[in-house]
């Protein structure tokens, strides 16, 4: 039987103190560990149908996951362009995979959501023990360089999938098609029809999307670096 268990961790930023989260394990030995993150958390938390619907597809595939509410879930606001503290917080949830060691040596990735997709992808260019990233709903059409790292992602020569909504106001087909010409192998991208920058009515199709990618990514790769 899958498991479920109520955790906390503590963010990097020393200031937060604990963050809660749920991880979500398979009967078996995981085959990798994926922390996901949320969207902007003055409006969304770890419990949205997109980010639950990840979490237990990929347990019901050998895969251990990680949801978590950032430090700011319930804030009146997120400053984008300043740097923000949330991104502490994927490391510690990083962290905190690598002092339980469930995945038993085994790959870890991030997949994050929309705001979440941009602290995985701030966090995971810089972080060796990011074996890949799955970004959803990324808001590539922002051009400032505290949302997306663009510079990084050209050189970042990691796995990477991009998932966006064709209806998608944040990010366009267009904007998505320029950034993956311009990324470096191995990279990957899908488009939803029909779907706008939420997915809300899409949760299912968006995990199996992720989840197809991630467990290819883990049976492909040797165990992840330390450190």
């Amino acid at each position: 039987m899958l498991k479920l268990e109520q955790v906390t961790f503590p963010s990097r930023a020393h200031e937060v103190g604990s963050l809660r989260g749920v991880l979500h394990l398979p009967d078996e030995t995981p085959i990798a560990g994926v922390v996901i993150c949320h969207p902007y958390p003055p409006t969304s938390n770890m419990d949205r149908p997109v980010e639950v619907a990840v979490a237990q597809t990929l347990c019901a595939r050998g895969v251990a996951a990680l949801r978590f509410n950032f430090h700011s879930v319930g804030q009146a606001e997120v400053d984008l362009q300043r740097g923000p503290s949330e991104l502490l917080d994927v490391g510690g949830a990083i962290d905190y995979f690598d002092a339980m060691n469930v995945i038993a040596g085994g790959p870890l990735y991030l997949c994050g959501r929309s705001f979440g997709a941009s602290m995985a992808l701030h966090w995971g260019v810089n972080d060796k023990r990011v074996a890949g990233i799955v970004a959803i709903s990324t808001p590539l059409d922002w051009a400032d360089e505290q949302v997306i790292p663009r510079e990084a992602l050209m050189h970042y020569a990691r796995p990477k999938l991009l998932i966006v909504g064709d209806r998608d106001h944040l990010c366009s087909v267009a904007s998505l098609r320029r950034l993956m010409e311009a990324l470096p192998e191995p990279k990957e991208s899908y488009v939803l029809p029909n779907a706008d920058h939420y997915l809300s009515a899409r949760p299912e199709e968006v995990a199996e999307v992720a989840a197809d990618a991630l467990v290819r990514w883990a049976k492909n790769r040797p165990p992840r670096a330390a450190g």
